[in-house]
């Protein structure tokens, strides 16, 4: 089923083209799968790619995940930002990260004599901004999330992103406007939806697994991702439809950080009324699997969502979504097409659309075929093509 999006036969730039990634991300969450699809485009594409990952113990499973792919690696320090946690501020030790990744970056500048660079985070061009600042190999900056300017060291570090940057790729129309707003001039603004990631083997399943109507969360389980609101409302629908399900797949582990998701669990486990019907599987790989087990997802993002892999997978697994007004999540949806869209982000918004599809439970299926074509709409088939531009524009204007 994935493969059906994912193009075949030649598909080679005009020049060699190597490119170096600044990818220091320590685990696989929405972000970092979303960029590790557009390097394997470029890859795809004809490009040479190599990554400069994060040397973290913590980031070992994405290391290998990332060379499980057949993309080469080179490890570097990568700078993390402060939070309560930790027990030392950080910021004593950027100099020092910074120097250290910052040779290594430029021995790989030598090495690998990059045509382009990649990176898709303001921390990471901070990591190495004493080399960005002595080369002028261009820069090609995919941005997921609004641009960070709350403090003098962002606001300095983003003019100085806007400045070194040939092209920005925003992964919705809804960051594109937020580019503008930051400063970026619109003729240097490529819009690319994300692909679905690659999952497991698995998943060209599509047998609904169950008779129950089954509701499916998919994502970290935090307060702005919403599933306390999904659970909440699940609660008032649930008693008038014995038969609904809900599964509220992410990760609960022992770490402090994943308190706020146990605690959510203990409460569903302690109501007798929700503990039969609701699921919590931890972290899943094989989303696809788990999709064709139900019959529609649920995006209740808080937040403005820049734009969430998670509809663009049930898109292809062939359910439709239930999503809140977030930043680019209506792009993503035709409200009475392919899903729906709540009409605010509250529990009872919430509670309207799971009713919905429990009284009009047909439409899920035929809302679901209408979803996975939908994907021709955002490109995904020619997601390929899409990155080859930016790469043909970006040495086009390299070379004027």
């Amino acid at each position: 089923m994935q493969a059906e999006f994912r193009e075949r036969g030649p598909a080679s730039m005009a020049d060699d083209v190597r490119i170096l990634a600044l990818f220091g991300g320590a685990t696989k969450l929405g972000m970092e799968r979303a960029n590790l699809e557009a390097l394997s485009a470029l890859r795809e594409g004809g490009a040479t790619v190599r990554i400069l990952m994060s040397d973290a113990p913590w980031a070992e499973d994405l290391r290998q995940d990332v060379v499980s792919r057949g993309f080469e690696i080179v490890q570097c320090p990568y700078l993390l930002l402060p939070r309560p946690e930790r027990r030392f501020n950080p910021l004593f030790e950027y100099p020092k990260v910074i120097a250290r990744a910052s040779a290594i970056m430029l021995r790989e500048v030598v090495r690998f004599r990059p045509t382009h660079f990649y990176t898709c985070a303001q921390m990471f061009v901070l990591n190495f901004a004493p080399v960005l600042m002595l080369t002028s190999t261009p820069l090609i900056y995919r941005c997921g999330d609004r641009p960070i300017r709350h403090s003098r060291l962002f606001r300095w570090l983003w003019r100085f992103i806007v400045a070194r940057s040939s092209t920005f790729v925003a992964v919705s129309h809804y960051i594109a406007d937020r580019l503008a707003e930051a400063g970026v001039p619109p003729d240097r603004v490529t819009v690319i939806y994300s692909r679905p990631p690659l999952r497991s083997p698995r998943a060209e399943t599509t047998t609904r697994a169950s008779a129950a109507f089954t509701f499916v969360f998919v994502g970290q389980i935090n307060e702005t991702k919403g599933p306390h609101l999904l659970v909440d409302a699940f609660r008032d629908v649930r008693a008038a439809h014995p038969d609904a399900r809900l599964v509220i797949a992410g990760r609960i582990s022992d770490w402090e950080g994943d308190e706020w998701a146990r605690a959510l669990r203990r409460e569903v486990e302690a109501d007798s009324h929700l503990a039969e019907c609701v699921s919590f599987p931890g972290f899943v790989e094989d989303v696809p699997t788990l999709f064709a087990s139900g019959q529609v997802a649920v995006t209740p993002t808080v937040t403005e969502e820049p734009l969430a892999n998670v509809v663009m997978e049930a898109k292809l697994a062939g359910i439709p979504s239930i999503i809140f007004p977030s930043g680019g999540l209506p792009e993503t949806i035709e409200h009475g097409v392919d899903g729906f869209v709540c009409a605010d982000r509250t529990t009872p918004a919430l509670r309207d659309a799971l009713n919905w599809y429990l009284e009009h439970r047909e439409a899920a299926a035929v809302q679901g075929q209408a979803a996975r074509r939908s994907l021709q709409r955002f490109g995904i088939d020619n997601f390929v093509g899409h990155w080859r531009a930016v790469i043909d524009r970006t040495a086009r204007g390299a070379r004027s």
